[in-house]
């Protein structure tokens, strides 16, 4: 007898959902809910997703992700709520145009106001009958709130900024749609901005290069940059940046995983304690580029020959070659075995191989391709750079010094740090993969890592 499967509708794990209709709107939205960490004694701070069917499941997971280590779990906190709509699309086009839209002029003809032009009332349902719902249930902290919008929702994230700044504390904004309405938003835009309001705008490299008149108009990527520039002339805490490869559909997941790159953030907003040297500290707390600083209480100082003990973890630092302050690799033993990270290094030193030789698990950088490098539209500057004893790996280093020196514990190997510019996931591959094999080396695990997206989670035996 054939199994018959009994499908049914699949749930997000550990988030819960209900819907409320708002008396503002007349609309009905769906909430999706998740916590994350300990509620704080001011209650949970907020995340609020704008489009959260087409996002909330991403952002979720993402988050999540930052608290596996049993160490961190405890010291982090948030709510995070994706506000979407209960007809079971992802993206409901007809009510997010009314939602995320800022008024029209007194002249706009009547089929326009029943499209557009509802955000006022948008926010009316978020200040009142959804921070209500979500105080009730979780106790939340309006005081620390945030938004990620994308396109339209960017939009709406703006028109709030401009309108009301103490509504959110930070602003993640992706390709906004600062075109809309010949640049109405702007009518809004204020004489000054509250410093400790963190904005971070973003845009895809190719956004309106889609050969459609409507979209290659609109100047996404400029509009968006020449906003980052006026509201730091007046004073706000803003962060612009493009998206290589990146298109309208797709940025927003480029802007996602540029959310949770910077440590300085992590640290501060999840109280993540930061181990490395003092010199490093020194470093990013000099470069006006990071913010925020890393704060005293997250510092965790150690010297370069240190072993540093966490939990069941035992981490050795090592070093490398590069034009860094106190460039490091690291090896992390754990169950009696070893994983050694070795990136950003010019060429394989003593100390380099000697941790190699210990590793069970291998990530190592591959960063260019010789004859790209050579032909590519580096200036002669930065070819030298990238190829010399402080600079890269590139595929054939990397590969030569693996085929040599292979040996039996080492099972896994993961190629890193491949250039956008310089380089393929393609030929990094190749290139270290048949050097192995005239080697007839095997690994049970080879994998080029991807630069610019979360790698998938990968069980260690």
């Amino acid at each position: 007898m054939p199994i018959r499967p009994n499908w049914q509708t699949a749930t997000l794990l550990q988030a819960e959902e209900t819907s409320i209709t708002s008396t503002h709107t007349g609309r009905t939205y769906r909430i999706q809910a998740a916590t994350l960490g300990e509620r704080p004694a001011g209650g949970y701070p907020v995340l609020y997703i704008l489009d959260g069917d087409a996002f909330f499941p991403a952002i979720l997971n993402m988050a999540q992700s930052l608290l596996i280590n049993p160490i961190t779990k405890s010291h982090a906190a948030c709510l995070i709520v994706g506000i979407g709509y209960t007809g079971g699309t992802i993206r409901d086009l007809s009510q997010r145009a009314l939602d995320y839209t800022p008024p029209l002029p007194d002249s706009a003809p009547e089929s326009e106001r029943k499209q557009y032009g509802q955000a006022d009332r948008f926010s009316r349902f978020i200040d009142d009958e959804l921070s209500a719902l979500l105080n009730s249930k979780y106790r939340i902290d309006t005081q620390n709130q945030a938004i990620f919008g994308h396109s339209f929702g960017a939009l709406y994230g703006l028109y709030s900024l401009f309108t009301r700044p103490e509504r959110f504390r930070h602003y993640l904004l992706v390709s906004p749609s600062i075109w809309w309405q010949d640049r109405r938003v702007l009518d809004w835009l204020p004489d000054t901005l509250p410093q400790r309001i963190g904005i971070r705008l973003g845009a895809g490299e190719h956004e309106g290069r889609n050969n459609r008149p409507d979209q290659t108009s609109r100047g996404m990527v400029a509009q968006a940059k020449i906003l980052a520039g006026t509201l730091h002339h007046l004073g706000a805490d803003v962060r612009f940046t493009l998206y290589p490869n990146a298109n309208h559909g797709n940025a927003p997941f480029y802007a996602l995983t540029d959310h949770v790159k910077y440590v300085g953030v992590l640290a501060e907003k999840y109280n993540l304690p930061i181990y490395t040297t003092q010199a490093v500290f020194d470093g990013i707390n000099g470069n006006v580029r990071i913010t925020p600083k890393i704060s005293s209480h997250n510092r965790r100082v150690f010297c370069k020959s240190d072993k540093i003990t966490i939990r069941d973890f035992v981490v050795q630092s090592f070093p490398v070659s590069h034009d860094a302050s106190d460039a490091m690799g690291y090896s992390v033993l754990f169950n009696n075995q070893t994983l050694v990270i070795a990136t950003d290094l010019g060429y394989i030193s003593r100390d380099v191989s000697d941790n190699i030789a210990r590793a069970n698990y291998l990530v190592i950088e591959a960063n260019y391709d010789e004859e790209m490098l050579k032909n590519g539209n580096y200036n002669y500057t930065l070819k030298q750079r990238v190829r010399s004893h402080t600079g890269h790996l590139s595929n054939e280093h990397t590969a030569r010094f693996l085929a040599d020196n292979w040996h039996d514990s080492l099972t896994h190997l993961f190629l890193c740090h491949v250039s956008g510019e310089n380089n393929t996931p393609e030929l990094a591959y190749s290139t270290v993969g048949d050097a192995l094999k005239e080697k007839n080396i095997s690994p049970k695990l080879f994998v080029v890592l991807d630069r610019l997206a979360p790698s998938p989670m990968f069980v260690l035996e």
